[in-house]
């Protein structure tokens, strides 16, 4: 994983479905860290929403976050067809890891994870920006996860596996987001 091959995809954390997550208060925090990370490291985010009439738009402290991020609407659980041109344009540029966050873990987030494993993607998936309404299905959900390839891990590591080295322009930035 590094800056140039990777892109960041939020899934479906809006203002009717967050309150329902197990721990979302940490959900909340670690989603909105590792977003502004993203966006320190100008690295290209995708997000979507489900049904947003009936579960309503991204959070507010995520939503601030979003100024250049790429937004799709879906019904479907899996993302993946929804955004499937804009994810493989960038896969044609020689992004081929994707770091997922969203909601709910054993549903949207699996079944996405599953489609981006299958058609090439490496898949990076920290644990605390993924939730569901209880404990039980996100560790059933990351060990779903797990058993596809992907790599379940944790916000500090994502960010400092991106910048590699303390020397880094964006080391001060990412060490502040962390504390």
């Amino acid at each position: 994983m590094k800056i140039e091959n990777s892109i960041f995809l939020l899934l479906d954390m809006q203002e009717r479905l967050v309150p329902a997550m197990y721990e979302k208060e940490k959900l909340e925090k670690s989603t909105e860290i590792l977003l502004k990370g993203m966006n320190e490291l100008s690295i290209p985010v995708i997000y979507t929403e489900q049904y947003p009439k009936g579960l309503g738009n991204t959070i507010d402290s995520l939503k601030k976050e979003l100024k250049d991020a790429k937004y799709f609407s879906k019904v479907e659980f899996s993302a993946f067809d929804t955004i499937k041109e804009e994810i493989l344009k960038l896969k044609d540029k020689s992004r081929d890891c994707v770091i997922v966050s969203g909601a709910e873990t054993h549903i949207c987030v699996y079944q996405t994870i599953r489609a981006l494993i299958e058609n090439g993607f490496k898949v990076y998936v920290p644990f605390e920006t993924v939730g569901s309404r209880s404990r039980c299905n996100i560790e059933n959900g990351l060990s779903l996860i797990r058993e596809l390839g992907a790599s379940v891990t944790n916000v500090e590591t994502i960010l400092f596996d991106l910048i590699k080295t303390s020397k880094h322009e964006s080391f001060k930035a990412i060490s502040t987001l962390i504390k």
